[in-house]
């Protein structure tokens, strides 16, 4: 039960509910990150800190980017749990506003890989 009550305070803070959102549709570095979802460099690494933690979500560093992903090791009923989640937010502004600005910021990407910094599409 711990883990369903730490689930749902994780998930209770909007910014790190949109950045699971996000991170449900693949992975991508904090700079695609901060400009999807408008939100500062800091507090989009405070959040995506507080879900590594938790184990959702994991990072790997390829030269000075770092990636974010959902975590493979997330347990099947977490994972259904997101994904009601994500259908259910589906249809909120602020979710399809995220998904428009982080298509627009994928389209930048050079051999899938992001090469740009954050603030680099328009707000």
């Amino acid at each position: 039960m711990r883990k369903f009550i730490d689930l749902f305070k994780i998930l209770s803070d909007e910014t790190r509910l949109r950045l699971i959102v996000a991170l449900m549709q693949g992975e991508f570095c904090v700079c695609e990150l901060v400009d999807a979802l408008k939100v500062s460099q800091y507090n989009i690494s405070r959040h995506l800190g507080v879900l590594r933690k938790s184990g959702l979500v994991e990072d790997r560093k390829d030269g000075v980017w770092v990636y974010y992903r959902l975590s493979p090791k997330v347990s099947p009923i977490i994972y259904d749990i997101l994904k009601i989640l994500k259908k259910h937010t589906a249809n909120e502004n602020i979710i399809e506003e995220d998904k428009a600005r982080l298509e627009k910021r994928l389209k930048m990407r050079v051999e899938g890989k992001c090469i740009k910094g954050y603030g680099e599409i328009a707000k």
